[in-house]
């Protein structure tokens, strides 16, 4: 049983799921959806050390092989430049530490899920469980579906 990381950023907050995905590819266990809280009085390198040091610890903590990091979508009305940073340190992060890592968007989730944008986001939005997760599906977050999504399609992809 392999251990993978998903990761969803905001510019004050790094949401992450840790699972546990079995050889036939079922979530089998969600060992950890946390949130780690990134001050906004700090300035943007002060934050993106912060988001580095965390990523490589949970990453060494728990075993993890993979990371999906759920980025920016393409289309996005407004860009926000701190999150894209923070996402590319999560992943940069993660191949220091030996872990393979991929960004993931929603629309590059549902083409690996075989699936619409619109079924990803009612996925997101928690009135599906697709990865038949079951009752813990609903106890999560948005913000940590989309990690636990993320990791799991760079897990499918081989990362």
């Amino acid at each position: 049983m392999t251990k993978h990381l998903g990761i969803r950023i905001e510019p004050t907050a790094l949401h992450y799921t840790i699972t546990e995905i079995d050889a036939e590819g079922k979530v089998v266990a969600i060992d950890a959806a946390q949130i780690l809280k990134i001050p906004k009085s700090q300035q943007e390198g002060v934050a993106l050390a912060h988001v580095r040091t965390h990523v490589s610890s949970i990453i060494n903590e728990f075993g993890v092989t993979t990371v999906g990091v759920k980025a920016s979508e393409n289309n996005a009305r407004s860009v926000n430049v701190p999150r894209i940073h923070m996402e590319g340190v999560a992943i940069e992060a993660a191949h220091s530490s030996n872990a393979s890592a991929s960004p993931e968007t929603l629309v590059t989730m549902a083409a690996a899920l075989s699936l619409r944008r619109n079924q990803m986001k009612e996925i997101v939005a928690g009135n599906v469980d697709h990865l038949a997760v079951g009752e813990k599906w609903q106890s999560l977050s948005d913000k940590h579906r989309e990690a636990l999504l993320a990791s799991y399609v760079s897990n499918m992809r081989g990362y």
